[in-house]
């Protein structure tokens, strides 16, 4: 009985030895590449910048292959995998907490963040006082800006970088999207990567944005076309949470 009870605190203190080792390596990596987040080259108030601009890697550089798999397969891998771990812990202030202090995201000081989401590169994410539903994922290869008052809803895709079906090497789109102050993007709607949101707009239900949004106006469908427009005298604040999501 004694010999079964050492086996179960060995193995329980080594499996809370490396959580606290991967959260540890995680966020020495992404307060590194923090340093060098495509979101550093502007600020949130800069409009002279182009979010629609998107790069096209036609032929990317060669990469010494152990280094490759170091970075990209093993830190990356592990950034990536304890980021979704976090996102499973159900408690509303520990994963704001992670999300900010150990994966280097910018987060309001009322940011709503529910559970399940999925974060690529956290570090090139701003988020300002709005809401990310639940099962959400944000691809910021590329870069997120999302302001105040943002509703985004369950199982909203944010995607910054994207395969280019017609390229011969299978090369990558890559594009900073932005969403502006009291937009709301609806469930299982999809933007693509250097796609801006208006003020206001709202992105209906299972819409695929394609091009950019104009402030107040509704858009659906599949591309996402303008079907409305949205009232103008918008002051809520999106403050209110359910305990443990």
């Amino acid at each position: 009985m004694k010999t079964v009870f050492v086996i179960f605190l060995i193995a329980f203190i080594l499996y809370f030895f490396s959580i606290f080792l991967g959260y540890l390596i995680s966020m020495l990596f992404c307060h590194y590449y923090s340093k060098k987040s495509v979101l550093n080259q502007h600020c949130l108030s800069d409009k002279n910048i182009n979010p629609t601009k998107v790069v096209v890697n036609k032929k990317p550089e060669k990469q010494n292959r152990l280094k490759f798999l170091i970075v990209h397969g093993f830190i990356n891998g592990i950034i990536h995998y304890f980021c979704l771990k976090a996102g499973r812990i159900p408690s509303f202030a520990l994963r704001k907490w992670l999300y900010r202090h150990v994966f280097c995201m910018s987060i309001g000081k009322n940011a709503i963040i529910y559970g399940g989401c999925e974060f690529r590169s956290p570090w090139n994410i701003r988020i300002g006082n709005s809401v990310i539903g639940a099962n959400s994922v944000l691809d910021a290869r590329g870069g997120i800006r999302i302001g105040d008052n943002v509703c985004t809803s369950s199982q909203v895709n944010i995607w910054t970088m994207q395969h280019d079906p017609q390229d011969s090497a299978f090369g990558v789109n890559k594009g900073l999207v932005e969403i502006d102050d009291y937009a709301w993007i609806s469930s299982k709607a999809t933007i693509l990567p250097g796609r801006m949101i208006g003020e206001g707009a709202v992105i209906a239900n299972s819409s695929v944005v394609t091009k950019n949004c104009e402030p107040f106006s509704i858009y659906a469908g599949i591309p996402a076309h303008k079907i409305g427009e949205r009232n103008k005298d918008l002051h809520y604040q999106l403050r209110d949470h359910w305990w443990f999501m």
